[in-house]
C-alpha cells in the first residue's frame, strides 16, 4: 500500500487523497506513515494556495489573486516571519498592493 500511495504524491494528486491515505494508515496502526502522509498533504495545501494567487496574478487576475493572498496570510498570520514562503507571499503582497489585514 505505500508503494501506492508514494506513486499518488509523484503524480501530484490533491491533497484530499494524501490526507484519505493517511487515516488508511493510521487504521491499520502505522501511525509514523500517518503522521508522515498527513504533513505531505498539509505542504501541498499551503504550496497550493500560494500558487493559486500566483497563477492569477500571472493570469492577469490582479483582483482574484490579491483575494487568494489575502486569505493566504491570514491563515498564516502568527507564523514564524522567517519561513520561506511566508516572506515570498508578503513580496507578492507588496506587489499586488494587497492591505495586511483585509
Amino acid at each position: 500500500m505505500w508503494k501506492e500511495t508514494e506513486a499518488t504524491f509523484r503524480s501530484g494528486a490533491p491533497a484530499h487523497f494524501l490526507a484519505c491515505d493517511a487515516w488508511k494508515f493510521a487504521l491499520l496502526g502505522d501511525l509514523e506513515r500517518a503522521r508522515r502522509l498527513e504533513m505531505m498533504a498539509f505542504d501541498r495545501r499551503v504550496c497550493g494556495r500560494m500558487a493559486s494567487a500566483i497563477l492569477k496574478w500571472k493570469a492577469g487576475d490582479r483582483d482574484e489573486a490579491r483575494k487568494v493572498l489575502a486569505r493566504f496570510l491570514r491563515l498564516w498570520d502568527r507564523a514564524d516571519p522567517e519561513l520561506p514562503l511566508l516572506a515570498r507571499a508578503r513580496a507578492l503582497r507588496k506587489r499586488l498592493g494587497v492591505t495586511a489585514a483585509p
